[in-house]
């Protein structure tokens, strides 16, 4: 995504800190991005369009707004999983489409244990974001909150008080 904000900066003459965007993307994944840029007006970017798509981005829904995005205004996510080139192990009985299909079910019945990671909790020296989400797994509401709210640098006096 910041790849994408500094090659759109760059045709457009605007700096990156220009764009809004609601959230943040993953780097391996074909995405899609709402985005709100100060200063460039929709002519603008539907000139440099086919410089875009030399790049392999799309350009779409391009109108005027009055107000920039802020992280965290998205209403939700959506998540098509592609998985290629999958193959059948030597030691592996099972029919690969079989196990696929069983998998999927499983999914759909149980769900699927959710990431917490950093994109979640934050990163830092003292943010361990593998507690927090076990204890969340664990129903440990308080042991989460505690690991998430404690400060970093407890010799910071501003944090022991």
């Amino acid at each position: 995504m910041f790849e994408a904000i500094g090659f759109l900066a760059i045709k457009l003459g605007v700096i990156p800190s220009d764009f809004s965007y609601a959230g943040l993307k993953d780097k391996k994944a074909i995405t899609y991005q709402a985005m709100v840029v100060r200063k460039v007006t929709p002519e603008r970017l539907k000139n440099i369009e086919k410089e875009i798509e030399k790049k392999r981005m799309h350009v779409f829904n391009i109108r005027s707004v009055d107000d920039s995005l802020r992280l965290g205004q998205l209403k939700g996510n959506h998540f098509d999983i592609v998985i290629r080139n999958l193959k059948k192990q030597i030691n592996d009985s099972a029919n690969l489409r079989e196990r696929i299909m069983e998998a999927i079910e499983n999914v759909k019945k149980k769900g699927f244990v959710n990431y917490y990671g950093p994109q979640r909790f934050g990163k830092g020296r003292k943010v361990h974001t593998d507690q927090i989400g076990l204890a969340l797994l664990k129903n440990e509401m308080m042991k989460a909150i505690k690991l998430f709210l404690t400060p970093e640098d407890l010799d910071d006096p501003v944090n022991r008080a």
